[in-house]
């Protein structure tokens, strides 16, 4: 696994990622509840909210890992600026998957906010931001 420039609490972060990463690409959905803030959103690049609520996020992977297959998942890059309590932290994906016999090849960038309660990060905000091709 590559190493990056990244200080402690950085690294921090980015391990939280890895950790949500593996929890849903492996279809162990039930271990995001950890890692998700109560009120967590994912938003669509229009910022309109996909999923409101914790449970409600957790069901969108649940629902992808049911209908797809993924062959290769892959985070790199890691841009992460931390602000006090709060960090936004950014990274480029790449992901090649199966879903109804078709197979797709995508990569972008995944964009989370974070905030840091009783010293654990939680995610609050998330947005997929699909490479143009």
């Amino acid at each position: 696994m590559p190493t990056y420039n990244l200080t402690s609490a950085q690294q921090e972060i980015w391990q939280v990622i890895q950790k949500i990463n593996n929890a849903w690409s492996e279809n162990r959905t039930e271990e995001l509840h950890q890692y998700f803030y109560k009120d967590f959103v994912i938003v669509g690049t229009d910022l309109h909210p996909l999923a409101k609520g914790r449970d409600a996020c957790i069901k969108s992977y649940k629902d992808f890992v049911s209908e797809a297959v993924v062959h290769e998942y892959k985070e790199s890059d890691p841009v992460i600026d931390i602000f006090d309590d709060t960090a936004v932290a950014g990274y480029k994906f790449d992901i090649t998957y199966e879903m109804k016999g078709k197979t797709y090849i995508e990569d972008g960038r995944d964009l989370f906010v974070f905030i840091n309660g009783n010293g654990k990060w939680l995610a609050v905000w998330r947005m997929l931001l699909p490479e143009k091709k």
